[in-house]
């Protein structure tokens, strides 16, 4: 039976990113550190999608994390033909006043995670009829963030490596993508330690339509972007 794998999917765009493919018919495995979370909201999945949702509860800013999850899916003979790498985090302020280590776990979580999962996903999902990675960066990755110096550059990574990694798939049936958001109605400002209010973010859930129906068309940038009447359109 195959399954999609979403990481970060206890809130904003990855637990919308869940919904929508829950709602495909896609089965699902749940990737969070909140246990409590991912289990509430698996039983909503299934109830509304009649879907199968497992969860994992780990912190992929921690060095073994990915190993992890990848021998667990192994181990319960789970087939992951769709893999989403959306969790990230940031830290708000001037580089120089912010602890390194919690910089370093920034590093960990958005760019070695997603590199190790993709590298030990991406066989099984070459062997698959059809293979999917999102990976989620921002609009962050095309300048420079000051206040969010090491964020931003680790989704100019994510960026980077997408896009040589969608060329290295070129030949195969494996569709790799970069949803690249701008600023979105979730808990990441408040989470990064940045209390200034922003006004017009974007509905996760719109992005997360836009992020699926993008993967799925093989798109190589998803970037989901206001016009002037606040309509949500993709670019």
């Amino acid at each position: 039976m195959k399954f999609s794998l979403v990481t970060g999917a206890s809130g904003g765009i990855g637990k919308e990113i869940a919904k929508e493919l829950g709602k495909r018919g896609n089965n699902l495995v749940l990737v969070a550190r909140s246990k409590k979370g991912l289990e509430e909201f698996a039983k909503e999945l299934v109830q509304e999608f009649k879907v199968r949702v497992l969860i994992i509860s780990v912190d992929l800013s921690k060095e073994d994390s990915a190993k992890y999850i990848y021998n667990w899916c192994k181990e319960n003979e789970i087939q992951v033909d769709c893999l989403i790498n959306n969790a990230g985090a940031a830290v708000f302020g001037e580089f120089e006043k912010l602890d390194i280590e919690k910089q370093t776990e920034i590093i960990n979580l958005n760019v070695n995670s997603l590199v190790k999962l993709s590298r030990y996903f991406i066989s099984e999902l070459i062997k698959c009829s059809k293979g999917y990675i999102l990976n989620v960066a921002s609009i962050a990755a095309f300048y420079p963030l000051p206040y969010y110096s090491v964020y931003g550059a680790t989704k100019a990574f994510v960026l980077s490596f997408t896009e040589a990694l969608r060329f290295e798939m070129r030949n195969y049936n494996v569709n790799v993508c970069c949803l690249c958001p701008g600023d979105t109605e979730t808990n990441f400002f408040k989470n990064a330690g940045n209390k200034n209010s922003k006004k017009n973010l974007m509905s996760p859930k719109i992005v997360a339509e836009i992020a699926v129906s993008g993967l799925l068309n093989n798109e190589a940038l998803i970037r989901p972007k206001y016009v002037k009447n606040m309509t949500l359109i993709p670019r």
